[in-house]
């Protein structure tokens, strides 16, 4: 078996890295953050989770949700 196969086959017990998905952030997310923000528990974040990776935590989710909007060419 060469070395190719034998990791290729032994992969899969490896934790895969996340790739940050690029997101476009609005000055309608950055409201509903600080909204976010004022209203929530002060005790509900997972502990050792800075504000930074909550903020990217909220706005990728926010970015999933969103409807996708067509392609500008088939507007008209």
């Amino acid at each position: 078996m060469s070395l190719f196969e034998l990791g290729w086959l032994l992969s899969g017990s490896q934790k895969k890295k996340d790739v940050p998905v690029p997101v476009t952030v609005t000055a309608e997310d950055y409201e509903a953050w600080l909204n976010h923000l004022a209203k929530r528990h002060p005790l509900s974040r997972k502990p050792g989770l800075s504000i930074k990776d909550e903020y990217e935590q909220f706005v990728t989710a926010r970015a999933r949700n969103r409807p996708v909007a067509p392609p500008n060419d088939q507007l008209a």
